[in-house]
């Protein structure tokens, strides 16, 4: 790690080679192996945005296996942000479904969720579940910010359409 500090990048390749599977074997445990192997990218990314933090008194694997750890943490405290936000999104979806019916709690929203057009429920999803902005759905799904509002209002007019128990309007 000394001569990595110093300037020596070809240090980082050995580092990486001797210690990258112990490291991925330990995340192995704590993750499915596609995630560990991307956990491990990331751990040794940081070790090279940090290494100038690196202190030579103390060891170098305790050190390796803090950022690891940390790398880990990281991924869990993402993994329930995105949870959070996808839950806060779908009770936002309900409450806009709430003025087609007040029991809204036997509504199956995945079952209701499919029966929409492909179009409908990807921008529906990605207003209330990912709590994209209309400009953010043109773009992705290769239209207008106007055309994106109307499958939004269409798809939710279905869905309403669904949960008071009629059929669908065009």
């Amino acid at each position: 790690m000394g001569l990595y500090i110093a300037g020596d990048f070809a240090a980082f390749e050995i580092l990486f080679k001797r210690h990258s599977g112990r490291v991925y074997e330990y995340l192995k445990k704590k993750v499915a192996s596609e995630i560990a192997q991307d956990l491990m990218q990331d751990t040794f990314t940081k070790l090279h945005q940090s290494r100038a933090k690196y202190n030579p008194q103390y060891p170098f694997l305790p050190w390796l296996f803090t950022i690891s750890r940390n790398t880990l943490m990281d991924f869990y405290k993402l993994a329930e942000t995105k949870l959070v936000k996808a839950s806060s999104g779908s009770e936002r979806l309900l409450q806009s479904l709430e003025a087609a019916q007040s029991s809204l709690s036997d509504v199956d929203l995945p079952q209701i969720l499919a029966a929409l057009p492909a179009n409908q429920r990807r921008a529906i999803e990605l207003r209330y579940l990912e709590d994209w902005s209309f400009q953010e759905i043109a773009l992705h799904m290769n239209t207008s910010d106007g055309n994106a509002r109307k499958l939004i209002s269409r798809g939710l007019k279905f869905v309403r359409g669904l949960v008071k128990g009629g059929k669908r309007e065009s």
